[in-house]
């Protein structure tokens, strides 16, 4: 009787493990909220944003963190930073530090589309100083003038 007993108990605990780990199809489809994007020169079209350039990312990302922490400097690529847009509306012109004494504007432009797995932001634009940009593979361009 106690072999049954644990053989039951041992099956039961194999099935409710298999269900659990199932894998949710819409959970290996989330798309983090999050784009990248580099600022340049408009005259030469090169990053200003680099360790040895006229914004070092270390700096424009302390700059940032406090005020503003959808602002971050992923140190992989230098001269990439990333904007989180999680509860950052559409259109919304956000300021973005580059120095204690240049202050800029940055923003998206998305919509709210639907799918079986719930709902998400589709990006359309990025905004810098209220230039347009389209955004290509989660990655977008801002120029300075």
């Amino acid at each position: 009787m106690k072999t049954t007993n644990f053989r039951y108990l041992v099956l039961v605990l194999v099935t409710i493990v298999a269900a659990c780990s199932k894998n949710d199809p819409c959970e290996a489809d989330y798309v983090p909220e999050n784009v990248f994007f580099t600022v340049v020169d408009k005259a030469t079209g090169l990053s200003i944003i680099g360790k040895n350039k006229a914004f070092n990312p270390d700096t424009i990302a302390k700059l940032n963190e406090l005020d503003y922490p959808y602002i971050r400097f992923d140190s992989g690529i230098d001269s990439v930073l990333t904007l989180n847009y999680n509860g950052i509306a559409s259109q919304q012109s956000l300021p973005f530090r580059l120095s204690n004494t240049d202050m800029d504007t940055i923003g998206i432009v998305y919509t709210m589309l639907e799918w079986e797995c719930g709902v998400y932001k589709d990006l359309l634009f990025f905004h810098y100083n209220r230039d347009t940009t389209s955004i290509q593979n989660r990655f977008a361009i801002g120029a300075k003038r």
